[in-house]
């Protein structure tokens, strides 16, 4: 049986952050660049999201990435306000925009 978690969901623009329970078993360390551990990047600003290396892991599986906060840690973005995240495990995701009239969803992007 899976538990859910209560947590909420965190949204720092179009990058969201849903907790969970653990990360896949088939999850490999990402090493932080010079930036820190850049969760996503904008495609048209160049501006990124980035976690403190000090205090948070990312990890990859498949196309998913995944953030392991050991102590609460601070999400940065060059025109969004930094988001502390608590201590926890969570699925890195992007905000999506449906259109009714094509029937298509799309990503949003930066």
């Amino acid at each position: 049986m899976n538990k859910k978690s209560t947590k909420s969901i965190l949204q720092q623009g179009d990058v969201l952050l849903q907790p969970i329970e653990k990360i896949p078993e088939n999850a490999i360390k990402v090493n932080p660049d010079s930036r820190g551990l850049v969760l996503a990047e904008g495609e048209f600003t160049g501006h990124t999201h980035v976690a403190d290396p000090i205090t948070s892991s990312m990890f990859r599986a498949d196309k998913d990435i995944y953030l392991v906060v050991a102590k609460p840690t601070v999400i940065s973005h060059q025109e969004h306000g930094a988001l502390t995240v608590p201590k926890g495990k969570f699925k890195v995701g992007r905000v999506v925009e449906v259109d009714p009239f094509e029937k298509a969803v799309r990503t949003v992007r930066d």
